[in-house]
């Protein structure tokens, strides 16, 4: 008996026909063809074309189940570099697909001519109008997008680093499964690739809110917890105002 959730590997078809190889063509193995290369070379610079095969494989796939193959992979830096790329195919009759912030589940950031990287340096965004507008270019992602104002990152951070000096303190009142769990909470909410360091989920996992709670009596812990709550509240306040990410 399988286990749940355990894939049925049989029950996996192969698409009618035969079988494709997937190597690369043995005609592109030299990377991008000469005169394409040169001519790009000479529109925008040397370092901002790439031509190699290892470059135009690594290219070939994003997130949709497509591949395709360019014939060279361009990375402008200033409007001119656009400008110039654009005109080249308009003489020459190339095709041009641009490759901005993040992939394409559906393949329509691929292409089996010129493919334009603006991600590297079109990064960079704007908060207009009070708040009401966000200016964003091209090679933004999401995650930049989020949280433009950074509360959540300023207010997790500063309660990441006092948390884990109280837990260095009184280490010794803690189990090693509690500081190991903890530590994990930490390391997940400062390396997420999407979020800041986030403030309510520290607020109310670190133990170390525990222990300064118990060693504090009267009415410096019911100021702390009170602090505590404000602090927690005005975290989820940013995040219903739309401030940071939940």
């Amino acid at each position: 008996m399988r286990k749940m959730l355990t894939p049925h590997v049989r029950a996996i078809g192969r698409p009618a026909g035969p079988a494709q190889d997937d190597a690369v063509d043995p005609a592109s193995v030299e990377g991008t063809a000469g005169k394409l290369k040169s001519d790009l070379i000479q529109l925008i610079g040397q370092d901002q074309v790439r031509h190699r095969i290892s470059d135009l494989v690594r290219y070939a796939s994003d997130a949709s189940p497509y591949r395709y193959l360019p014939q060279v992979v361009v990375v402008p830096r200033t409007v001119d570099d656009v400008r110039a790329i654009l005109g080249y195919c308009a003489r020459t009759g190339r095709h041009a697909t641009f490759r901005a912030g993040g992939t394409s589940l559906n393949g329509q950031s691929q292409s089996d001519d010129i493919l334009i990287d603006v991600r590297r340096h079109w990064t960079g965004m704007a908060v207009e109008d009070g708040g009401e507008k966000l200016r964003a270019r091209p090679g933004t992602i999401l995650g930049h997008l989020a949280n433009p104002s950074l509360w959540n990152g300023l207010l997790g951070s500063v309660f990441l680093a006092c948390a884990l000096v109280a837990l260095a303190r009184y280490r010794h009142e803690l189990s090693p499964g509690v500081l190991v769990w903890t530590a994990g909470v930490g390391v997940l909410t400062v390396w997420s690739v999407m979020s800041l360091t986030n403030a309510r989920m520290l607020l109310i996992a670190f133990p170390a809110v525990i222990v300064w709670a118990r060693r504090f009596g009267g009415r410096p812990r019911i100021a702390f917890l009170a602090v505590e709550t404000a602090l927690f509240l005005l975290a989820s306040a940013l995040t219903l105002a739309g401030l940071m990410l939940p």
